[in-house]
């Protein structure tokens, strides 16, 4: 089935352009013109000349009350959002021409292919690699449902929530066991999360655990011992969480990978090793039995996991490449049931083609680069304005990349209106005109004097093909150069963890449906600041948004906390995704989902060659989904 989505329809222009390679001539910039005070009134607040924009120029909590009061108006009245739909969460393309595939063994074992993961500890996961893998191992209270279904009983059978919507109380399924025989108890789970958050374990997921009362003192050094943090096993079935406000999200994020148990005996026999394969100790519905570096990962299923008779697949074999030719090849000669991600090559013959094997679903990710701020010339503000200003999304979404992606015009995907009911601000449309005033106004007019820069990514045709374009971008427009310079993914991090850099691809994906999954990452003492960015207002903001209990007033907070962020801009906005994928029609269970998010206890195989759907594995939950806290309960 073909379907169309509103704004990003990709021309057969776009389609053949990109498919030969070649450099989109989108013309020489524009003729300088000076324009109005009251043009650069809307597009830079308390300026009326560039000129007069200070250098270090970050907004004031006097700015931010000015935005709050200005989300007030423009936030929708809580009940007032769009109902979830496909429309907006779900698969927006699918081909309709059969396409014909080798077959694959028929031996239940589902073969896939992911990026190389930093870590594979619950604790120190930090990107998607890792949790994607680790997420199959350990049993978290609640787990993420197929498709954007709330989150249903894992390891809790259900939870209570106190009136005022800040204490969790879970309930713990009897006989749940670790891999080495030993009960699973709400112990471990005090004891993984009371790790993930001390400070000498390095966590760079640890602000995901601060809604917990006490856990970002303890965090960030300011009490020397867990005692404080607000979670306790009141026996070995139940446990209690106490939050610092309510946060009606807090079901969702249970079932990210930061809150999963940890069995104490191995980690503190076997140190940093406590991961490989020979002395792993996991409670979830697959066993690491194989991992082979830079080459793949081999799961099993775990017969002693308490729901194993719904495991529907034998085991995976996941496949470690950050090559999109490599994982199309690996697809289309009959070694894996999908490659994802695709080049934009690969995706653009894939679309040019109509194969059948071919979808593209919404996701609540956004792509953008880091902008160091005390790394010269981005410690401007208006050399940072100018960059954003400068760079022409549409040409980028549509000629470049052509998958149906949008143009990032917030930080926060515009899909979460559909969960929660916040509409992101925005920030000012694409300006050549004001982008060379404020690069002038920097002392860098037509781009004389501009030091070169290097775009850092890592290692994607993707990546570099945006390195490239938005490198051109600039240069046609404001006169300066960019150097495309990639790297080895686990480098990247190491770099941008650093400080020692001036540009980077980044970008952020939702690991629970809530604004301040995004913005908090621009906080002070968040460990995914790379950067830098320091702003005492900001932070202000958003620690009050995490005590806030009123939904509606809580929602304008996050709002003027992005609007600030519109306005210093550490980033440069790029897009906001979508996720590709050629998969084979024997696959059942593989559900369009926001967070791209797709455990594998749901996944089911028909014998190759075919598409008959077998019966579908479904969660055997021993009762409905827990019941929601007063006032709603945030959801997939």
């Amino acid at each position: 089935m073909r379907r169309t989505f509103p704004l990003v329809f990709v021309s057969a222009f776009a389609l053949g352009c990109l498919a030969c390679g070649g450099n989109p001539d989108y013309g020489a910039p524009p003729r300088l013109v000076d324009p109005s005070p009251e043009r650069l009134a809307t597009l830079v607040p308390a300026a009326s000349d560039p000129t007069k924009i200070p250098k270090q120029d970050l907004t004031t909590a006097a700015q931010l009350d000015q935005f709050v009061a200005e989300c007030e108006a423009e936030q929708p009245k809580e009940g007032s959002h769009p109902a979830l739909d496909e429309a907006r969460v779900g698969q927006v393309y699918r081909g309709d021409k059969a396409v014909t595939l080798p077959a694959l063994a028929n031996d239940n074992i589902f073969r896939i292919t992911e990026g190389n993961p930093e870590f594979i500890d619950p604790n120190k996961i930090a990107e998607s690699a890792g949790t994607s893998i680790v997420s199959n191992l350990f049993e978290p209270l609640l787990v993420k449902a197929a498709g954007n279904a709330p989150a249903v009983p894992a390891a809790a059978t259900s939870f209570d929530v106190s009136p005022d919507g800040r204490t969790y109380t879970f309930h713990l399924r009897p006989g749940i066991v670790w891999n080495d025989g030993r009960p699973t108890t709400a112990h471990d789970y005090v004891y993984g999360w009371k790790r993930g958050l001390a400070p000498e374990t390095g966590s760079r997921s640890a602000q995901q655990l601060w809604i917990i009362e006490g856990a970002q003192d303890y965090n960030e050094g300011k009490t020397k011992t867990a005692d404080a943090v607000g979670v306790r096993a009141i026996d070995d079935l139940t446990l209690e969480v106490k939050l610092v406000g309510p946060a009606p999200y807090f079901p969702d994020l249970v079932t990210y990978v930061a809150y999963s148990p940890i069995p104490r005996w191995a980690v503190e026999k076997y140190g940093d090793q406590w991961t490989r394969p020979a002395n792993i100790v996991t409670n979830g519905p697959f066993l690491l039995s194989k991992w082979l570096e830079r080459d793949r990962f081999e799961l099993t299923k775990n017969p002693t996991f308490w729901d194993a008779a719904h495991i529907a697949i034998a085991g995976a074999v996941i496949y470690i490449t950050d090559s999109e030719a490599q994982t199309l090849t690996l697809y289309e000669s009959g070694q894996t049931h999908l490659a994802r991600p695709l080049s934009p090559d690969g995706l653009q013959r894939s679309i040019k083609e109509g194969r059948s094997d071919l979808r593209i679903d919404t996701n609540a990710c956004v792509y953008y680069f880091h902008l160091r701020l005390d790394h010269p010339p981005f410690d401007d503000s208006r050399v940072r304005m100018a960059l954003n200003l400068a760079v022409d999304k549409d040409l980028l979404v549509q000629h470049v990349l052509g998958g149906f992606q949008t143009p990032a015009m917030s930080l926060v995907p515009p899909m979460l209106e559909a969960f929660m009911g916040y509409h992101p601000p925005e920030m000012p449309a694409r300006d050549p005109l004001l982008a060379t005033r404020l690069m002038a106004a920097a002392g860098y007019p037509q781009g004389k004097g501009f030091p070169r820069q290097d775009i850092l990514f890592n290692t994607s045709e993707g990546h570099k093909r945006i390195a490239e374009f938005v490198s051109r971008n600039w240069e046609e427009t404001l006169g300066i150069q960019m150097t495309a310079s990639n790297m080895e993914w686990k480098s990247l991090l190491k770099q941008m963890r650093s400080g020692d850099f001036g540009l980077a691809r980044s970008a952020w994906c939702a690991d629970y449906p809530d604004p301040l999954n995004f913005l908090e990452n621009f906080h002070s003492g968040s460990e995914n600041n790379n950067a830098g960015y320091k702003n005492p207002a900001y932070d202000a903001i958003i620690d009050r948004s995490r005590n806030e209990p009123d939904r509606h007033v809580r929602k304008n907070l996050l709002c003027a906390a992005e609007k600030a962020l519109l306005r210093d801009m550490p980033f440069v906005l790029m897009y906001q995704y979508t996720r590709s994928v050629l998969i084979r029609p024997e696959v059942h269970g593989y559900l369009a989902q926001y967070q791209d998010h797709h455990p594998l206890r749901w996944i089911s195989l028909s014998p190759s060659g075919t598409s008959s759907a077998p019966t579908s594995p479904t969660p055997p939950p021993t009762q409905p989904p827990p019941t929601p806290p007063p006032g709603g309960q945030g959801t997939h």
